[in-house]
Order: C-alpha cells, then sequence, then structure tokens
C-alpha cells in the first residue's frame, strides 16, 4: 500500500458531522438611519467596514495636507 492510498483511506474513514449553528445567527439589516430611508439595505458588517475605511481615508488625507 502507497502512502496516497493510506492517506486516501484515512480520509475516507473520517465522518462528517453536520453543523447548523450558521443558520441561527443571521446578520441584522439596517433599512433606514433616522426617519432617512437608505437606497438599497445594507448589513451591520458593510456599515463598519464603510466608516473604519472612510475614518482611515479623513485620516489618512489629513496627514498629508499638514505643514
Amino acid at each position: 500500500m502507497s502512502t496516497a492510498d493510506g492517506n486516501r483511506k484515512r480520509c475516507n474513514d473520517v465522518k462528517k458531522i453536520r453543523s447548523y449553528s450558521s443558520i441561527w445567527s443571521v446578520e441584522k439589516v439596517i433599512y433606514a438611519i433616522n426617519d432617512m430611508r437608505l437606497p438599497f439595505p445594507i448589513t451591520f458588517s458593510q456599515m463598519a467596514w464603510f466608516v473604519a475605511c472612510e475614518f482611515a481615508v479623513l485620516a489618512l488625507g489629513n496627514c498629508r495636507r499638514s505643514p
């Protein structure tokens, strides 16, 4: 028996355990901010990335202009 056959046999012996935990972790969706409706719904993580990137752009832009 070659090494490849031994590895294949070990992989076939491994049992798969199904996990449905990701079904219950539904991400929150934001449709409006205060009374202003957004043109399309965004998730909280999308909003967080946008704010973080916007902050980085503003911070780096201000560093460049300083005398």
